[in-house]
C-alpha cells in the first residue's frame, strides 16, 4: 500500500489533486478555530459541560468540536448533507423533479442548485435551533450572553452560521471538483478525526493528572 501512494505521488496531476485537497482541508480546519465576533467562548464552552443539552452535545461531536467552540464553522457539513439526502428522496417522490434528474448533466445541475437552496434553509433552522437551546440555558441566562439584545444577537449568529455552512460546502464542492475523492465525506472524515484527537488528548491528559 506504501508503495502505491509513493508510484501516485509521482504522478504530477494526483500529486496537485492531493495537494490542493490538503490545502482545502486546511482552510476548513482553520474556520473551525475562527470564533464568532462578540461571542463569550469560554461561556459557551461551558454550556456543554453542563448535563441535559442532548442537541448540542449531538451537534458539536458532528463538527469536531467547533460548535463547543462557537467558530465560523459551527454548523459543519452538516446541512449540505442533509439537503442532499432530501434532495435524493424528493427526487424519488416528485415526479418533475424525478423528470429533471434525469436530463443528464443540464438537469443534475438544476438538482445540485436546488441542494444549494435547501442547504441555505437547512442552515438558518439549524442555526436558529442551536440559538434557541443555548438562549434558554440557565448560564446563559444569567450571564447575558446576548447582551441583553436577544433577537439582535440571535439574528448575528444566525447570519454568521448559516455563511460558515454555505463556505463549508463551497469548500467540500472544491475538494470533488479538483481534489482526491468527495469533499462533503474528506470533510466529515477530518471532523471525526478532529473529535476523536481531542477526546483522546483529554483522556491522557486525565490520566497524566491522577
Amino acid at each position: 500500500m506504501l508503495q502505491t501512494l509513493i508510484n501516485a505521488f509521482k504522478v504530477k496531476e494526483i500529486r496537485r489533486k492531493v495537494w490542493m485537497m490538503l490545502l482545502l482541508l486546511l482552510v476548513f480546519r482553520i474556520g473551525c478555530y475562527i470564533p464568532v465576533p462578540g461571542l463569550d467562548r469560554d461561556l459557551f464552552q461551558s454550556n456543554f459541560g453542563e448535563g441535559g443539552n442532548d442537541f448540542l452535545s449531538l451537534m458539536n461531536s458532528i463538527t469536531g468540536g467547533s460548535l463547543a467552540n462557537g467558530t465560523l464553522f459551527a454548523l459543519g457539513i452538516g446541512p449540505y448533507i442533509n439537503a442532499s439526502i432530501i434532495m435524493q428522496l424528493l427526487c424519488v417522490g416528485i415526479p418533475p423533479l424525478e423528470r429533471l434528474s434525469k436530463q443528464g448533466e443540464e438537469g443534475q445541475k438544476k438538482i445540485s442548485q436546488y441542494t444549494r437552496y435547501l442547504t441555505i434553509l437547512l442552515a438558518v433552522i439549524q442555526s436558529v435551533g442551536i440559538i434557541v437551546n443555548f438562549a434558554n440555558s440557565k448560564s446563559a441566562i444569567q450571564n447575558s450572553l446576548f447582551f441583553d439584545q436577544t433577537w439582535l444577537a440571535g439574528l448575528f449568529m444566525t447570519i454568521v452560521y448559516t455563511s460558515g455552512a454555505l463556505l463549508v460546502m463551497w469548500l467540500g464542492e472544491r475538494i470533488t471538483d479538483y481534489g482526491v475523492g468527495n469533499g462533503q465525506s474528506m470533510i466529515i472524515f477530518v471532523g471525526i478525526l478532529a473529535t476523536a484527537g481531542q477526546s483522546i488528548v483529554s483522556k491522557i491528559s486525565e490520566i497524566s493528572s491522577n
